[in-house]
């Protein structure tokens, strides 16, 4: 496993841990969120919301919508994530 993939390992793990994935809130590590939305990713990462919703927009990340909610999986945000340290090595 290289550099790149353990530092995106990581950011996935922080990006948890600042949102509150703790056991006050019945959340850990072996149990973690499903989806997020616009905002928590991208204060989790550090990014902006026009930013996600571009990436959306470009059809680099996948979104579901919930009614007006827009909400990107866990899942999906996970292989976003990989997918942008494939390309920037």
């Amino acid at each position: 496993m290289g550099p790149l993939r353990l530092a995106v390992q990581a950011l996935i793990i922080e990006a948890h841990w600042r949102s509150g994935d703790d056991m006050e809130n019945g959340r850990t590590l072996a149990n973690p969120k499903l989806g997020w939305t616009l905002g928590e990713l991208a204060q989790s990462l550090g990014v902006s919301v026009p930013f996600l919703r571009l990436e959306v927009k470009r059809g680099r990340l996948r979104a579901a919508h919930l009614g007006r909610r827009v909400v990107l999986l866990d899942a999906e945000v996970r292989r976003y994530l990989a997918d942008a340290s494939d390309r920037a090595a």
